[in-house]
């Protein structure tokens, strides 16, 4: 999935917001990899652009944390970006079950994105799936274990 020229303008606007906006609350990023926290919330935005692209959803431009990206067909769902072609999908040791259905893993960086596959809150929320990669603990499944993307995305969502 590549993002236009209006696209990409429009994630490194929200990206330099949602910076501005949680390091002025004082609200530290849960972030696991080894971007910067910049760098992270611009290519976070830039991932949620391509994945709301792919499936039709109107994204979210608020600057506003919360616990997930979208609502779709009844699923909350949460979307992680990583400039790693192979990296692992990267969920806050702090996150509960409860507070989103799943996890989608997006790689790539400005202007292009692949949607690599997805995971139930409690596939990843668990003990085997804790590690640490030097920022603290954090959940994380490799990509061979994620569910991989449908024709009909949310169709199977939901039935769990």
């Amino acid at each position: 999935m590549e993002l236009n020229k209006n696209e990409r303008i429009i994630a490194t606007i929200i990206g330099k917001e949602r910076y501005a906006s949680n390091r002025k609350k004082g609200i530290v990023n849960q972030k696991a990899g080894t971007m910067s926290i910049y760098e992270t919330e611009v290519e976070g935005v830039g991932g949620e652009l391509a994945f709301a692209k792919m499936c039709n959803l109107y994204p979210d431009f608020s600057v506003v944390p919360g616990k997930y990206d979208f609502i779709a067909h009844g699923m909350t769902v949460d979307v992680k970006t990583t400039k790693h072609k192979n990296g692992r999908l990267l969920v806050s040791s702090t996150k509960k079950i409860s507070d989103c259905d799943s996890y989608v893993l997006v790689v790539g960086s400005m202007p292009k994105y692949e949607m690599i596959g997805w995971a139930y809150a409690p596939e990843i929320i668990n003990k085997e799936h804790l590690g640490e990669l030097g920022n603290g603990p954090v959940y994380m499944m490799d990509q061979s274990e994620l569910h991989s993307f449908p024709d009909n995305l949310f169709k199977s969502w939901g039935k769990k």
